[in-house]
């Protein structure tokens, strides 16, 4: 393998180029095919990204997970290959792509390394005209548990094909990243950030510095069982927490294959879910320090995690002004949106099963609330493009193949506002809704909400089944702080039974925050 840097390319401009290569003991050279991408856009220019996760190219029929590799075949061009004047800049993977092992089996380094390279055969279909940007997940198994400090475990081993099938960015002018070498394989390459346009991409590894094992999965026992061994590690931390300060975009982007809560029930700590392991207002779930709260709901983040001093994962991001938290893992499409920061889960492009990687598999096992939860069908890829104006995500279909390329959800962010005279008293405002005072509650609640621009509100409640209880708010309201107030009545005027309501608001471009009350009587 080559690494090779070409500078000096314009922004944002179509360029085309061919290998040429001779065998050993050849004098003439002999041509490849030509090819051709796109270079990456500048600040104030379009950027478009495709997105994809849990692709599994090597998986094992002992895992039970459809990865249908013909489907992939014809998918993957149709994703990211260049296509004229508006192909995708970049290709976005959340990891899974390769599948070490579906269950605690011996190997060695010889078969990780053939697992690689079935996983860039692949690659190759479309990663010739679109620079691929792969961030590790769990399958690809460089997790600091198994590190033992030798050269012969699995962390050093899919260490070093990552670094060679995979390349990760390098750290430099234009990425930031992890430039702290591994004594085995060097930079890892694990967690990365870059901008694109007007969007920054942050990229997350809740793996290598988790150094205790929290799971059992894949047949495994002794695991610790415990959500706060699930960890980004303190130096990644403070890196994502100088990032988010130092390196401010209109759009702001975090990627990681899950999160580090990674709860979803009693002695379950696998990363399934999405808000509702990311805080415990959502569910009732620990949220570890992603939220920093335990099963009780208490703050104990200043006693689990001391280094943490810029507050919980999900807390930083909203204060430093990220807008979008992308995740796989969980092999369906999912939105949801939490402090006003929208979680994307996504789907597999290359499932035509029905079961595991469809909304009837991990969804149910996972136990997302359907209140404060968009699904969309399998199967498919997410495609973004952040411009000036505004930023579009769009859920694209690969399969059914009769419906591929339907667009089966999207929504649309805005740049992150600037200050705003004397409403915001010179901070940024983020869209939200709050619950002031008691919860739970007898006689009804004060909803607190901040709108970051002007436009169309909608404050709806629902119940616990997703049914409309009432409408409390509908129409134009500007940018700022209001208020909207719920006397624990429905739309009839009754009162509303005991149990756990959602306030949900609306904004123009579908953007979604929601707050769990309970009511008791």
């Amino acid at each position: 393998a080559w690494n090779f840097t070409i500078d000096g390319l314009a922004d944002d401009a179509r360029v085309t180029y061919r290998l040429r290569f001779r065998r050993a003991g050849d004098v003439d050279y002999l041509p490849g095919p030509a090819h051709a991408f796109r270079s990456l856009p500048a600040i104030n220019e379009e950027a478009r990204l495709c997105v994809t996760s849990d692709i599994h190219v090597t998986n094992t029929s002992a895992q039970g997970i459809t990865a249908d590799l013909s489907l992939l075949d014809e998918t993957l061009p149709y994703m990211g290959a260049f296509q004229g004047e508006d192909g995708y800049h970049a290709w976005i993977d959340l990891g899974d792509l390769v599948v070490i092992r579906a269950t605690r089996i011996a190997f060695d380094e010889e078969e990780v390394e053939q697992r690689y390279r079935e996983a860039r055969e692949k690659i190759d279909l479309v990663g010739h005209s679109v620079p691929l940007v792969f961030v590790r997940g769990n399958h690809e198994e460089v997790n600091g548990w198994d590190d033992d400090g030798g050269p012969n475990n699995t962390t050093v081993w899919s260490g070093r094909m990552l670094l060679k099938y995979l390349s990760p960015p390098v750290p430099s002018a234009f990425v930031s990243g992890n430039q702290v070498a591994h004594p085995q394989f060097g930079v890892p390459g694990n967690y990365f950030a870059m901008t694109i346009g007007n969007l920054r991409l942050r990229c997350l590894d809740p793996y290598l510095f988790s150094t205790t094992r929290p799971h059992n999965g894949h047949g495994e026992v002794g695991g610790s069982l415990n959500g706060w061994d699930w960890s980004l590690g303190e130096t990644q931390y403070l890196w994502l927490a100088d990032d988010l300060v130092t390196k401010p975009a209109p759009y702001s982007l975090v990627a990681l294959h899950h999160l580090t809560s990674c709860y979803t029930g009693t002695g379950q700590f696998y990363g399934r879910g999405g808000i509702e392991i990311a805080k415990h207002s959502v569910a009732g779930r620990p949220s570890f320090e992603w939220g920093g709260e335990n099963a009780s709901g208490a703050d104990v983040l200043a006693t689990e995690r001391p280094e943490y001093v810029d507050g919980a994962v999900h807390d930083m991001l909203v204060d430093g002004g990220n807008q979008v938290v992308m995740k796989g893992h969980d092999h369906f499409h999912a939105r949801q949106s939490l402090d006003g920061m929208t979680y994307v889960t996504l789907a597999k492009p290359d499932d035509a099963g029905v079961t595991t990687g469809n909304l009837w598999g991990w969804r149910f096992f996972s136990f997302y609330p359907d209140a404060v939860t968009f699904f969309a069908p399998n199967s498919g890829f997410l495609s973004i493009t952040a411009g000036v104006a505004q930023a579009t995500y769009e859920y694209i279909q690969t399969f059914p193949v009769a419906g591929r390329g339907t667009v089966l959800d999207s929504f649309t962010l805005f740049p992150a506002p600037v200050a705003v005279g004397e409403v915001n008293e010179g901070a940024t405002l983020r869209t939200s809704i709050e619950i002031a005072g008691e919860n739970p509650t007898r006689d009804g609640a004060r909803l607190d909400l901040t709108l970051a621009r002007a436009g169309r509100v909608r404050v709806e409640l629902i119940d616990l089944a997703g049914r409309l209880v009432r409408v409390l708010d509908d129409g134009p309201r500007d940018a700022g702080h209001h208020e909207a107030t719920w006397d624990a009545r429905d739309t009839s005027g009754r009162r509303v039974a005991s149990g756990v309501y959602f306030a949900r608001l609306v904004t123009e471009g579908d953007r979604v925050d929601s707050v769990k009350m309970i009511v008791l009587r």
